[in-house]
């Protein structure tokens, strides 16, 4: 039986490279449906030719979420911020309009290279680059400033460590990405006073606190392949890197991470020349 998977990007600029995602996202993974959050710091223009994109050109496919949160920040990582509640009122929005099976957090500067994540879904419940640390204290005892959110964590939730796993590229079922977007969206967010306060390491600290029965049925890595080496020379994953990842290098691996965001950049230009 084939999975249905939601996918949910956060946006802030390049109306044509979203819609060249989507169109990727559409060819690799035709099962899917993608939900758009647009940034509240973006034109409006913007935000208005991709909600007319859905209806015309991907009706049924392409969902817009009318909340738009400012999430830009500089100095944060991709210059963003906030996008734990981003990902959680991107599944409430979409949860409200269709039936699916798993949902999973991407980026904008990722394409796929290679179709078949779905395969993946009927074997696992769930992919998660998880970092398992059950004996270590750190955010949950230790003072720093998430030290009011572990707080809250470990008493209200009885999440007794914190898991660092990577959110992007991630999935998780339907059932417990609303157990946990509720949490945040109507406990957190309220008891911190704003939806981008919370540090997206919550997200993977509830799942995995609140179902620790995953780490038995878990891929224990995200379908996103990302150089961890990060040259600010070569800042872009290179072609043969997408090939490694196309020719099943990397098994569990499905997507090319830093394509730039400028739609005749090479790169990009060679991901879409793929057939």
């Amino acid at each position: 039986m084939i999975m249905k998977l939601v996918i949910s990007i956060p946006v802030h600029e390049s109306y044509p490279c979203v819609i060249d995602q989507v169109n990727n996202i559409r060819k690799y993974v035709p099962s899917s449906a993608v939900v758009v959050h647009v940034s509240g710091d973006s034109d409006d223009s913007f935000y208005e030719s991709l909600v007319a994109a859905s209806k015309k050109d991907y009706d049924g496919f392409l969902f817009i979420n009318p909340t738009r949160y400012k999430t830009h920040k500089l100095g944060e990582a991709g210059n963003v911020t906030g996008l734990s509640s981003v990902y959680c009122d991107n599944f409430r929005f979409i949860s409200k309009i269709m039936d699916f099976d798993f949902y999973s957090p991407s980026t904008s500067n990722e394409m796929f290279v290679r179709s078949g994540l779905e395969s993946l879904m009927e074997k696992y419940s769930c992919q998660f680059d998880v970092v398992n640390v059950p004996t270590r204290a750190d955010r949950l005892s230790h003072p720093s400033k998430y030290q009011d959110m572990a707080n809250v964590l470990k008493n209200r939730y009885n999440c007794q460590y914190p898991e660092y796993g990577v959110v992007v590229g991630s999935f998780v079922s339907f059932d417990i990405w609303k157990h946990i977007s509720d949490i945040i969206l109507d406990e957190l967010c309220k008891d911190f006073g704003s939806p981008l306060a919370l540090d997206e390491y919550v997200i993977p600290t509830l799942i995995f606190n609140l179902y620790p029965e995953l780490y038995n049925s878990i891929i224990p890595e995200t379908y996103v392949f990302c150089p961890k080496d990060y040259n600010p020379n070569a800042p872009y994953i290179s072609e043969a890197l997408i090939m490694d990842i196309r020719n099943g290098k990397y098994p569990n691996r499905f997507v090319a991470k830093r394509v730039p965001r400028d739609i005749n950049h090479p790169i990009r230009v060679f991901i879409n020349s793929l057939s």
